[in-house]
């Protein structure tokens, strides 16, 4: 079910429940939570602009220096992450990385019970 703003109203409360979760086991640390939406974000900014880029070659157009510049772009938000995480501890990194693992195989169990059907 959509909210007015038509977000799913079950992914709003699963991401309260994790970040909620997240906060009573490490004793309220805010920063941990908040780089691992940082790299959420710049994950999800990083893929639209690679597919981008590779539509753009495949159909053998003129890539728009904009494009470089985003490359660029996302080439220094994840610097910055890494560094953020060098700096404040590794623990958000593997945590975002278990919930994309899960968030791929979810991904594939689904796409492959479409498949079947």
């Amino acid at each position: 079910q959509l909210s007015k703003h038509g977000v799913p109203f079950a992914c709003i409360v699963a991401e309260a429940i994790l970040a909620c979760f997240y906060l009573a086991i490490t004793q309220g640390q805010q920063v941990p939570l908040q780089q691992i939406s940082a790299l959420g974000s710049t994950v999800a900014y990083s893929l639209s602009v690679l597919s981008c880029f590779v539509l753009y070659k495949k159909r053998n157009k003129k890539i728009p220096a904009l494009m470089f510049l985003a490359l660029v772009s996302c080439a220094l938000f994840i610097g910055s992450l890494m560094y953020a995480y060098i700096q404040k501890g590794a623990s958000s990194l593997v945590l975002f990385g278990g919930l994309f693992c899960l968030g791929i195989m979810q991904y594939m169990v689904t796409s492959y019970k479409s498949i079947e059907t």
